[in-house]
C-alpha cells in the first residue's frame, strides 16, 4: 500500500515512532496471574499498565479522557479510557478490548529473548509481540489518524485487562465500575485472535468451551511389587486407560486403518450442513498450511498430503480442531520419571484433565455427565474423585447474541481490499476465551467484532522466537480505522 493514502501514512508515521516503546513493554515480563501467583506484589502487571497510561498521555490526542488505571486489593488492575468524537448527538460508542498479560516464556528462544526484544527484517520479536501487545498502539494509531486527517469516527471506550490468561477472572468487577462509562455501546471490537494467511485479516465465530478437573483413581493404600502383585492387585493407571478409551471415546478408522476421527459421544454436538461448508471454504483458502499448524512430522499422512490443494480429510480436521469436542491429559501427580521408575504398582494415579468442548455445548451438564460416566461402577471396584472442577463456556457468536451483519462485514472487507489484502476469513477458534463469554453476557445484543493481527505463518504466536510483521500491523491499523469510522454506513438503525 503506497503511503499517498493518507490513513496508511498517517499510521505509517506513528508505528515509526512507536517501536522503542513497543518494545519496552514488550521487555515486561507481565505473567498471568495464574503463572505468577506474586503478581499483585511484585506488581509487574500494574507497571506496565502504568507505561502505557504515560505513553498514552504524551501522544498529544486531544479528545483522550477519562485516562486510569483500575486498581484495588485482590483484584487485577485494567487500563481505562475515552475518547468522544466532535459529535455528540451521534450516541456510537466502540468499546476496544485487549489484554496486557503473557502465557510463560517456553524454550528455543534464537533470534531475541523473550525480555530482551529487539528488531530484525522488519518483524518485532519478544514474548507478547504477536499476542495483543500491539493492540494499544494500533488503537492509538487509529485516534491519532483520525485527529491528523481528520476523519469522522465514533465515540472510543477502550479497556485492556491483565487477567486474560487466567480466564479474565476480574472482567466482570472491571466492567461493574465502568458501567456509568459504557452506557452507549453499540459495538465491541475484541483484538486478540489469529489469522490463518498472511494474505487475510480475519473476524472469529465461534470459539470451544472447556472442562477441567483432576481424576483421581485409587486401589490400595501402598506400593507394591508388579511382580508379586501384578495382575492381582489392579494398577490404578490401567484403570485410567480403561476408563477413557472404553467409556470415554469411539474411534473411526480409514480403510487403510489409519486413526481419523476420535469422538466423544457425550460431548458431542451437532454440525449443521451451513457450519461444514463455511470450514471448507476455509480450507479451500488455506489448506497445505493447516498442515503447517501441526510441530511434529507424519501429520500429514493424517489429514492429506502437503501436495494437495485440499481434501476431505484436511476438512475434517479443522472442524475436529473447531467445533468437536477433544480431551488432554495436562499433568500427572507424584509419578516418577523413567530414570527412577521401579518394579512398583502405585496405589493411586492423580491427573488433570482437560476436556475442549463445542461452542454451543452447555458446560455444567458436561461436567456432571463426565463425573458420572467416570463414578459409575468404576472397574475393579475402585475408588474414583473427581475435585478442582473448572469450567469455561463456549461461545458461538453466530447462535447466540451477536449482530454483525453482511454490511459490517462488507464494510471491513472493502477497506482489507483498499490495504490490498484478500477478504477477511469467518474463523472458529479451537480454544476457549472467557472473557468474549462475559462480554456476551453484559452487553447482550451488541456486535462483537473479534479480530487481530497475528497471523500463523509469517507471524509466530505464544512459541518461541514470537514475532509480527510492521507491514502487517500498519495494514491492519488502517484497515481498521476505515472500518470504525464507516460505522454510519452498516449501524442497525432503531
Amino acid at each position: 500500500m503506497s503511503d499517498e493514502d493518507q490513513v496508511f501514512s498517517s499510521i505509517h508515521k506513528f508505528f515509526d515512532g512507536c517501536i522503542n516503546d513497543y518494545l519496552a513493554l514488550a521487555a515486561k515480563k507481565n505473567l498471568s496471574p495464574i503463572y505468577n501467583a506474586n503478581w499483585e506484589a511484585d506488581g509487574e502487571l500494574l507497571s506496565s499498565l502504568e507505561y502505557m497510561k504515560n505513553y498514552i498521555s504524551q501522544q498529544g490526542i486531544s479528545s483522550i479522557s477519562n485516562l486510569q488505571i483500575l486498581q484495588e486489593p485482590g483484584v487485577t488492575p485494567a487500563l481505562f479510557f475515552t475518547a468522544y468524537n466532535s459529535i455528540p448527538s451521534e450516541d456510537y460508542t466502540v468499546l476496544f478490548y485487549s489484554h496486557i498479560d503473557k502465557f510463560p516464556f517456553g524454550d528455543g528462544w534464537s533470534r531475541f529473548q523473550p525480555e530482551t526484544p529487539g528488531v530484525s527484517d522488519g518483524y518485532i520479536y519478544g514474548r507478547g509481540t504477536a499476542n495483543s501487545l500491539y493492540a494499544i498502539f494500533v488503537i492509538l494509531s487509529f485516534l491519532k489518524a483520525c485527529q491528523e486527517i481528520p476523519l469522522q469516527r465514533p465515540d472510543i471506550a477502550v479497556l485492556i485487562e491483565s487477567s486474560f490468561e487466567s480466564g479474565s477472572k476480574d472482567l466482570n468487577r472491571n466492567l461493574e465500575k465502568l458501567s456509568g462509562n459504557l452506557n452507549n455501546v453499540k459495538q465491541i471490537i475484541c483484538l486478540d485472535t489469529w489469522s490463518p494467511t498472511k494474505e487475510n485479516f480475519h473476524y472469529m465465530k465461534s470459539s470451544r468451551g472447556s472442562i477441567s478437573f483432576n481424576l483421581k483413581i485409587t486401589t490400595g493404600t501402598e506400593t507394591v511389587h508388579s511382580g508379586v502383585n501384578g495382575g492381582l492387585i489392579p494398577d490404578p493407571i490401567m484403570i485410567l486407560n480403561n476408563l477413557l478409551s472404553n467409556k470415554l471415546e469411539t474411534i473411526e478408522k480409514s480403510e487403510d486403518g489409519l486413526a481419523t476421527n476420535i469422538k466423544l459421544p457425550l460431548l458431542e454436538c451437532d454440525i449443521t450442513e451451513a457450519e461444514k461448508l463455511e470450514c471448507q471454504k476455509v480450507i479451500e483458502v488455506c489448506s497445505f498450511k493447516l498442515v503447517n499448524l501441526f510441530p511434529y512430522e507424519g501429520i500429514s499422512y493424517l489429514i492429506g498430503s502437503k501436495d494437495q490443494d485440499y481434501n476431505e480429510d484436511y476438512i475434517t480436521a479443522y472442524i475436529n480442531g473447531v467445533l468437536r469436542p477433544s480431551y488432554s491429559i495436562l499433568g500427572f501427580e507424584d509419578m516418577p520419571d523413567v530414570e527412577n521408575a521401579s518394579g512398583t504398582i502405585k496405589p493411586n494415579v492423580d491427573v488433570r484433565l482437560c476436556f475442549r468442548t463445542p461452542p454451543t455445548l452447555d458446560v455444567n451438564e458436561g461436567l456432571n455427565n463426565l463425573k458420572e460416566l467416570f463414578t459409575t461402577n468404576p472397574p475393579f471396584g475402585a475408588k474414583i474423585e473427581i475435585y478442582n472442577e473448572e469450567v469455561c463456556p463456549g461461545v458461538d457468536l453466530e447462535k447466540s447474541n451477536n449482530l454483525i451483519t453482511e454490511k459490517m462485514i462488507k464494510s471491513f472487507d472493502s477497506f482489507c481490499n483498499k490495504m490490498n489484502r484478500d477478504n477477511s476469513l469467518a474463523i472458529r477458534m479451537g480454544r476457549s476465551f472467557p472473557g468474549l463469554y462475559y462480554l456476551t453476557q453484559k452487553f447482550p445484543n451488541i456486535p462483537i467484532f473479534v479480530t487481530g493481527c497475528g497471523n500463523t505463518f509469517t507471524d509466530k504466536t505464544r512459541d518461541a522466537d514470537e514475532c509480527t510483521s510492521i507491514v502487517r500491523l500498519i495494514a491492519f491499523a488502517a484497515t481498521l480505522t476505515y472500518y470504525a469510522c464507516d460505522y454510519k454506513n452498516y449501524i442497525q438503525k432503531n
